[in-house]
């Protein structure tokens, strides 16, 4: 789940799913993992009393004995960790910290999905190293976007997928700056 179906429209919705989604993890027969993707939306920063309360409920109902004596585990997953509060970190048995890939990913990857999504592309060596970089940016979650986008501007063009209409597609993805 992610943080943000967690957090609820009325005061007590996102207690309430707090603690519903442990109850259901702890009565599962066998281990079992509950993943909140982008936690740290739970917790922002200076949100007042409303986010007090969502805070006292996970550090009420994520008790780290009883889940483990009932083989739950709670992970986290942020690209802000210093956003999460102390105290919930304290509820999380420990903190994995892992690195961005290597640009060469980025290359492999995206060389992979022309090869695948984008028949008789045009795309140089270095126009992928090149874009490899800016993709790192948007994430491989767009790739695909990106490569569909790119096809799209080429048929338009009535040419095959080059390099510019992937840094076309890239563009259209990075916020101004």
């Amino acid at each position: 789940m992610d943080a943000a179906s967690i957090l609820g429209r009325y005061l007590g919705d996102s207690e309430g799913k707090i603690q519903a989604f442990v109850k259901v993890a702890e009565a599962y027969d066998g281990p079992c993992i509950v993943l909140i993707d982008e936690i740290d939306g739970l917790f922002p920063a200076g949100a007042g009393s409303t986010m007090n309360t969502i805070q006292r409920a996970f550090q009420t109902d994520v008790e780290p004995r009883r889940l483990a004596k009932a083989k739950v585990v709670i992970v986290g997953t942020t690209n802000y960790p210093d956003r999460i509060p102390e105290a919930i970190k304290d509820r999380l048995e420990r903190d994995v910290e892992i690195s961005a890939p290597k640009p060469e990913v980025y290359q492999q990857a995206l060389r992979l999905k022309l090869d695948k999504d984008a028949n008789g592309h045009v795309v140089t060596d270095g126009e992928v190293a090149s874009l490899a970089v800016a993709i790192a940016k948007v994430g491989f979650r767009k790739l695909g976007t990106i490569i569909n986008s790119a096809n799209n501007e080429a048929a338009a063009d009535r040419q095959p997928l080059a390099g510019c209409h992937l840094s076309q597609a890239v563009a259209d993805l990075l916020p101004d700056t």
